[in-house]
């Protein structure tokens, strides 16, 4: 999902890639998680676990070494958690905005230059409340609009535009 928001990255694939290699008689793999195109340039995504294990950090001194003589780059990615993680499942689902009439994103994201609630921002609007809540979750997937996503995300949630950014 941070990955779809990542304006940055071009494609993605999963796990399209396997490295191989023997130490002191022994067989290893390791599968980065993804690999990116960011700005024309590969690279390799790892999601860090949550338990920074010896056999983690020797793999990613070899990913290190592989990617160097590659020239790819490395990212590791630590997975978001927690009210973070529940809040872009739900704009994850609103990431396609079929339903958007032309001009109502741009109508929605002006009523946020000062910060409220999307559901205020909604009516000033005159969206209908259900669909104007999911354009603001569109908007927000988007990072057309912000919000504190350390805090559950609801329609009472507060958003905003930074300063010069409706277009």
């Amino acid at each position: 999902m941070l990955l779809d928001r990542d304006p940055a990255v071009g494609l993605r694939s999963a796990g399209p890639m396997e490295l191989r290699w023997s130490r002191q008689g022994r067989r290893h793999r390791l599968r980065p998680t993804f690999v990116a195109l960011r700005a024309g340039r590969r690279e390799v995504i790892c999601a860090q676990p949550e338990e920074l294990t010896d056999r983690w950090h020797y793999e990613q001194e070899v990913l290190a070494v592989a990617a160097a003589a590659a020239g790819w780059q490395v990212q590791v990615m630590v997975p978001p958690a927690g009210v973070e993680l529940d809040n872009l499942q739900l704009l994850y689902a609103a990431r396609s905005p079929r339903w958007l009439t032309a001009g109502q994103d741009r109508l929605l994201a002006c009523q946020f230059t000062s910060p409220q609630t999307i559901r205020s921002g909604v009516r000033a609007a005159a969206l209908p409340p259900y669909a104007g809540v999911d354009l603001a979750y569109h908007l927000i997937w988007a990072q057309r609009l912000h919000t504190d996503m350390g805090v559950p995300l609801t329609p009472s949630s507060t958003a905003w535009v930074r300063p010069g950014e409706v277009t």
